[in-house]
């Protein structure tokens, strides 16, 4: 079935490009890219839960995904500037501002930064996944350092969108184009801590999106030093990833790091399938759908304690990639999923149907297609923190919006 579902895929991003449908081309892309390692994936693996990918399971997979990338069947959207004095003044003050707390985030944890690096970033990943204590004692400035990246680095995807947005449009401001390209950094950054590699791919992935959505507007000059850019930078991630996967091999596949990163590319609709075909227990719960007010209103969710909960009911464990779909699944069954999923491509295809974009439109579109882009993994909103960083982003869009209602002449 998956060489099926891989043909299927590759029909889509064809029939996208053709359309140019720009934004759709890339979303479908990044599946096709993943089910590609499947297949190699399969061919290698003897992975018994690898071997599930039944045509129910599959037909859910290909139906489902088609509610997120429809709303995106539309040729790229003309994005309206605004290069007012007050809009360019008031779109400075909200730059500044964000990176800034974001730099100044980064800054006070760098000495935690260092302990890790020292502790070593794959070790400390395997202590912390024995629940043994790695960081010591936080002084007031490490505290506050933590607790800024900890509740904001989120609006690392925003502050991409901000950065490209004034990268295009606005003439001069140097320093602030340099301050929100650093700044949307710093969910990596923050990941050192933990020697995670998710925010950093989700990084990448969202820096893409930019440029899709940004590359028509760039001058020949533009692209070049955004080649640049993405040359250093993405040089520099990718020589962090491929550490981190060797170390994590060493701990976990014998040393066998090709098996390593090919599972990590791969195994997202293989698991999917597993578990459709195999989970027999749902929580019917919302606590990783809408996390925010699920904690306000029955406590902060523990993932830890959910996933003993499900292994203890089912025997599955769903510490693993299985696409947001699949997390959906778990949670909510799968006439849970299909509420989900029409609900979003209500709220979806209603953002899309505008001819124009203006940056407050942008900022909203780069939430929903969040979902789906970082869901080749696993549902990536399900932190509490997530949702603050959705409704400080929505707040600035609005303000914005109103911004540019405002008629203003030079």
């Amino acid at each position: 079935m998956v060489y099926i579902v891989f043909c299927y895929f590759i029909v889509l991003v064809l029939f996208s490009k053709y359309r140019k449908y720009k934004l759709a081309s890339y979303l479908i892309a990044v599946y096709t890219f993943s089910l590609f390692f499947s297949i190699l994936l399969v061919n290698t693996d003897n992975n018994p839960n690898y071997r599930y990918t039944s045509l129910f399971a599959s037909l859910i997979y290909c139906v489902v995904l088609l509610f997120y990338f429809v709303p995106f069947f539309k040729s790229n959207r003309a994005i309206k500037a605004n290069t007012s004095k007050l809009f360019i003044s008031h779109f400075s003050l909200i730059g500044y501002f964000l990176s800034g707390i974001l730099l100044l985030g980064c800054v006070l944890i760098l000495s935690k930064i260092q302990e890790a690096i020292a502790y070593g970033l794959v070790d400390i990943r395997v202590a912390m996944n024995k629940d043994e204590i790695v960081f010591g004692y936080y002084n007031t400035f490490e505290h506050i350092g933590h607790s800024i990246l900890r509740w904001l680095h989120r609006l690392s995807y925003p502050i991409l969108i901000l950065f490209f947005y004034a990268f295009v449009f606005i003439e001069k401001k140097h320093i602030l184009k340099v301050m929100m390209f650093i700044s949307s950094l710093s969910g990596a950054y923050f990941g050192l801590m933990v020697g995670g590699r998710t925010n950093l791919m989700y990084w990448i992935l969202f820096f893409l999106f930019c440029l899709v959505l940004f590359w028509s507007y760039l001058t020949k000059k533009n692209k070049r030093i955004i080649y640049t850019i993405s040359l250093v930078s993405l040089s520099f991630l990718a020589f962090y990833f491929i550490i981190i996967t060797v170390g994590r091999a060493e701990h976990g596949h014998a040393g066998d790091t090709g098996s390593f990163l090919l599972s990590y590319t791969g195994q997202s609709y293989l698991n999917f399938c597993y578990f459709i075909e195999n989970l027999n227990f749902h929580t019917y719960s919302t606590s990783r759908i809408f996390p925010l007010t699920n904690s306000i209103l029955f406590g902060r969710f523990d993932l830890s304690e959910y996933r003993f909960l499900i292994e203890q009911k089912s025997g599955m464990n769903i510490g693993i990639f299985y696409t947001f779909i699949g997390d959906i699944f778990v949670d909510l069954g799968l006439f849970g999923v299909l509420i989900y999923s029409i609900l979003y491509f209500l709220i979806a295809k209603k953002i899309m149907k505008k001819t124009e974009f203006t940056l407050s439109s942008l900022l909203i579109v780069g939430i929903i297609y969040q979902i789906p882009l970082h869901g080749v993994f696993y549902y990536s909103l399900w932190r509490m923190e997530s949702s603050v960083c959705i409704i400080i982003t929505i707040l600035i869009a609005k303000y914005l919006q109103n911004i540019n209602s405002i008629k203003w002449r030079n």
